[in-house]
């Protein structure tokens, strides 16, 4: 169906800070006494369900507030080269660099520009990137999507018109990559995941989840699609595990860490409480570039690449598409700051099949993989009282 292209197309969002944030799993102190120090912990993920070879390493800084130059090294078996731990940042902003490039694998980007009276931001978004294909905030989505031809791209306008209404779907992957299930997130349902060796049960869905101040438990305060989530239980083999997914967070881990090496991710697409401008950037293959602008029930389509700026309905700020690559490649390193939006991050590099140098920066709680010798190995970071602790 189309609407689940769709979905494939929007990928996993990431969120972006426009108003005061959480701590994203800092250790602090009151400012009396000897600093709590940072602890961190790596998992490396080789292979994936009942034979997944799984390594843990823990660090243990003085200082809670200091970056260091790590010496660490997390041994694979052979014939993998060890995993060295090389940088750790408390605080850091992440910085991108785009270069254009043709050969196979890139695809196309674009840097979206936000300005407004108080705030002004840029981010590339990658097309077919589920992690950088997508901004959220409190101003406005955008989204940024790819389409082989016209047709295509009629559907997907439909679906994006339509996308409050439809019926909220669970998106299932493996989370060392492979093939994606799409399923109905409706309660009371059983799916079977036979190439994932197991099943799905929908348990729960709210389309507006809170906690109860009296009881502080899970309850849905309105049928409006405000916080959307869904409580299901996974079964692999033996192993069973309930897990809360939330549209909005998709990050977000709980209280005990996953045990099921599947990503889940609910596409259900919040309102707000108060509506707010849905953006989605649209190049085709003949590359017209577009945005489409939906507000108060309405669409507007304009052509973004020969649009200076284009007003988001009912806000004071505009966005451009500053610039536009057909086909490239993204690079992203953090680098220490202060201020808002900042979070942990961890600098790791090995080896690959041909003895090449290959590093990856970790965030909290966001697996990445590397693609070793043997395949592939998912690494997460994990902070002590970091993510996962409370709800969104």
């Amino acid at each position: 169906m189309m609407h689940e292209r769709f979905a494939m197309l929007m990928g996993v969002a990431t969120v972006i800070a426009w108003s005061q944030n959480p701590s994203l799993g800092q250790v602090g102190h009151g400012g009396h006494g000897t600093p709590s120090p940072q602890r961190f912990s790596v998992e490396i993920r080789l292979g994936s369900g009942s034979a997944a070879k799984i390594l843990r390493s823990s660090v243990e800084l003085p200082s809670p507030n200091a970056s260091a130059d790590l010496r660490q090294r997390i041994v694979l078996p052979a014939p993998l080269a060890a995993i060295q731990l090389r940088q750790f940042l408390p605080k850091a902003e992440r910085h991108q660099k785009v270069t254009p490039d043709e050969s196979p694998g890139a695809r196309p980007m674009t840097l979206v520009s936000i300005t407004g009276p108080t705030q002004s931001f840029s981010r590339w978004l990658v097309a077919g990137d589920p992690e950088r294909n997508r901004l959220i905030s409190l101003i406005a989505t955008w989204r940024f999507m790819a389409v082989e031809d016209r047709t295509q791209r009629d559907h997907l306008l439909v679906d994006f018109e339509t996308e409050h209404s439809r019926p909220p779907m669970i998106r299932v992957v493996p989370i060392d990559g492979g093939r994606e299930t799409t399923v109905l997130a409706n309660p009371g349902t059983v799916h079977e995941l036979p190439h994932l060796g197991g099943q799905l049960i929908v348990r729960e869905f709210f389309s507006h989840y809170a906690l109860s101040n009296k009881t502080n438990k899970p309850l849905n305060a309105s049928p409006k699609r405000v916080n959307p989530a869904v409580l299901l239980e996974l079964r692999f083999g033996d192993t069973r595990e309930q897990r809360w997914v939330f549209s909005q967070f998709p990050d977000y881990t709980g209280e005990k860490p996953s045990v099921i090496p599947w990503k889940c991710v609910l596409d259900c697409p919040a309102e707000g409480k108060r509506p707010r401008p849905d953006v989605a950037i649209v190049v085709t293959h003949d590359a017209d570039w577009e945005a489409w602008v939906r507000h108060g029930g309405a669409t507007e389509t304009f052509d973004a690449a020969g649009a200076t700026s284009i007003e988001l309905p009912s806000t004071p700020y505009r966005f451009r598409l500053s610039r536009t690559i057909r086909s490239g490649r993204l690079v992203e390193t953090y680098r220490q700051a202060d201020g808002r939006g900042t979070e942990p991050a961890l600098l790791v590099e090995t080896l690959d099949a041909k003895g090449r140098p290959i590093s990856i920066w970790l965030t909290p709680g966001k697996p990445r993989i590397m693609l070793l010798e043997t395949g592939p190995a998912t690494l997460t970071l994990t902070m002590e009282g970091g993510p996962g602790k409370g709800h969104p």
